[in-house]
């Protein structure tokens, strides 16, 4: 939904991807459902099963009134990363995209990670930009936007755009998630900037 023009760029690199996701989704009780959903749409991105984590902890419950706790999440990215020997983590910035409060939390984990566990010394963090809501829903037509306010230092502002076809891949993936696929989010897919661009913006 956020992420697509990043993973499928990284794909046709050859990139191996670890998805680890912090809930299940079971805000309206379908977390089983939204559990399988996600695993589908990642198998359609080329993500390996074996490498898509997706985490049920009781205090890390789906919805905008649940609070994260950073450090847990930071403790939960640590294992992870140690185990696996991730050497970039990319996630949400501090507005979450949507403003959602779980996104949010997912960035201030793994901020503190990077910042207060030894561990994350040979880690880099990127945060995907958020962008005002009237660039949110113009699609490719943010492109020249996105490349006005860009850093100029490429290392620290990484854009990602995607070719028709993985637009057309990551369109394909997001209908596996048919529990959420009301009205609005259909038009989500044929509008929003982030199915086509994605801005990484270098944390540490």
């Amino acid at each position: 939904m956020f992420f697509g023009p990043t993973l499928l760029f990284l794909q046709d690199q050859n990139t191996q991807i670890h998805l680890l996701c912090l809930s299940i989704g079971n805000e309206s009780g379908l977390g089983e459902i939204r559990r399988n959903e996600l695993k589908s749409s990642c198998m359609i991105l080329g993500i390996d099963i074996e490498n898509i984590n997706i985490i049920d902890h009781p205090s890390l419950q789906d919805g905008p009134k649940n609070n994260w706790n950073p450090i847990l999440i930071s403790d939960i990215i640590n294992d992870y990363v140690t185990k696996h020997k991730i050497d970039i983590i990319i996630t949400f910035d501090e507005k979450g995209v949507s403003s959602h409060p779980n996104h949010i939390a997912a960035f201030n984990g793994a901020k503190h990670f990077i910042q207060s566990v030894t561990t994350s010394n040979n880690v880099i963090l990127y945060k995907l930009t958020t962008v005002p809501i009237l660039r949110k829903y113009i699609s490719i037509l943010d492109l020249p936007l996105t490349y006005q306010f860009k850093n100029q230092n490429h290392l620290n502002h990484l854009i990602f755009i995607s070719s028709f076809n993985n637009f057309i891949l990551a369109r394909r993936a997001m209908t596996s998630h048919q529990s959420q696929l009301v009205w609005f989010r259909h038009l989500y897919i044929l509008f929003s900037r982030y199915m086509m661009i994605n801005e990484l913006q270098l944390v540490k």
